[in-house]
């Protein structure tokens, strides 16, 4: 028989330390199944491991300070969009939900994500259809409160670059990766 070539996914596994507990977070794809492993690095062979349900993709994740969040960006009916987990809840939270591109979610605090987006508008839920609100051409950086109206705030709007890969440096100041220069730094 002939074997068939298979393209290999080398976007996972995707993975950040837990601050307060050190534990690792580890995203992986098998059988076109999500599953999210939480493990202890000094108990290794206990992990804890949580299938992630009506997602296609998970592209990026950062967990809070705190410990008791992560936020993804993750693709579910082919958009990429902003979600919540909760580590001790067991559950997921949809914080935007249109056509525009969602990436690199990072925590700013506790109750504050800054995001990656190539969305024209403030809105989170708005935005459905392409012909009416065509997304722009580069990514600005945008957060939004977990405790609040379904709003983004734009931290940056610069149509002719791209900014990516936000963390926080202060309680009042971020740092970002852009392209404005030519270079990504």
């Amino acid at each position: 028989g002939y074997r068939i070539d298979r393209v290999s996914d080398e976007s996972y596994p995707v993975m950040d330390w837990n601050p307060a507990t050190g534990q690792l977070a580890v995203v992986t794809e098998k059988r076109g199944h999500l599953f999210l492993y939480l493990i202890d690095p000094e108990k290794p062979r206990k992990k804890l491991k949580i299938e992630l349900l009506r997602l296609e993709k998970v592209l990026e994740i950062d967990y809070a300070k705190n410990g008791k969040s992560i936020a993804m960006s993750a693709i579910n009916k082919g958009q990429s969009d902003i979600y919540l987990y909760s580590v001790a809840g067991n559950g997921q939270k949809q914080l935007t939900d249109d056509i525009f591109d969602d990436r690199y979610p990072s925590f700013w605090n506790d109750d504050q994500i800054i995001f990656s987006s190539n969305r024209t508008t403030d809105s989170l839920f708005k935005a459905k259809k392409y012909l009416e609100n065509i997304p722009a051409l580069h990514f600005d950086l945008f957060s939004v409160g977990l405790n609040k109206d379904p709003m983004a705030q734009r931290l940056t709007n610069t149509p002719l670059s791209d900014e990516t890969h936000a963390q926080k440096f202060s309680n009042n100041q971020f740092t970002y990766i852009s392209d404005e220069s030519g270079i990504k730094n």
